[in-house]
């Protein structure tokens, strides 16, 4: 996933278009998705980027056909004809949880013409999602079938070493002593992502910090007492 969006971020439009970035929460879809927007703008700093979370082009866009219809007739179509310019004069369109259109008729049918104003032009568009294309649901065909045309990636959980590095960083930036025996506890019953992982480690700081009889250093006993409700949820899943 990483080398799909360095590439993409410095080869804009000419392949792998959309790059299609799924997995589950809290992996750092996202993340990815900005770091494309972000490089690309500091090779090409006047270019035209847009990020946006597909929850909010609906909201965007509901908008747009509420004041539509409210407006007298020499205004009507004003507000729908800047909506459609702002996404069709982009460069690159990056586009947030896009399992959020699911339902949303209207907003599709505005992103595919927004989407076929952009890419047979070679301008790049950057989708995540929280599962494969094919797997999408109310969303319209020729959606899918466009989203399928570029490259897919998915972004998987992180391995026991990633995540022991992780928890040892995130201590570090947090300014708390975490010993590495107590990271690699933790890292072997939360696997899911590093949301969970970072939410985890916060917890015992903050057990560690406002506990007057806790030991000054972290410990498996800690963890254990702390994230016991935690771990349990996820020994049963």
């Amino acid at each position: 996933a990483v080398a799909a969006a360095e590439h993409v971020a410095t080869t804009m439009g000419m392949q792998y278009n959309p790059l299609y970035i799924y997995g589950g929460v809290g992996l750092g879809k996202t993340h990815l998705m900005q770091a494309i927007g972000h490089r690309y703008l500091d090779l090409h700093p006047k270019a035209k980027v847009r990020c946006v979370s597909a929850q909010d082009f609906i909201s965007e866009f509901t908008t747009a056909t509420r004041e539509t219809a409210t407006r007298d007739s020499a205004h009507a179509k004003k507000a729908l004809q800047m909506f459609d310019e702002r996404y069709r004069s982009l460069d690159l369109l990056l586009i947030d949880d896009v399992q959020s259109f699911s339902g949303a008729k209207g907003s599709q049918a505005q992103f595919y013409r927004a989407f076929e104003a952009l890419v047979p032009h070679n301008k790049q568009v950057v989708l995540t999602a929280d599962t494969y294309t094919r797997n999408l649901k109310d969303i319209e065909q020729r959606l899918i079938s466009r989203f399928s045309q570029g490259l897919s990636v998915a972004i998987e959980p992180p391995e026991l070493e990633m995540r022991i590095a992780i928890l040892l960083n995130k201590a570090k930036a947090l300014g708390a002593s975490l010993p590495e025996e107590v990271a690699m506890f933790i890292a072997k019953r939360l696997k899911s992502n590093v949301r969970e992982l970072e939410g985890a480690l916060q917890q015992v700081i903050a057990y560690q910090q406002f506990q007057p009889s806790a030991a000054k250093e972290i410990t498996i006993d800690i963890a254990k007492h702390v994230l016991r409700d935690q771990f349990s949820v996820n020994n049963n899943l």
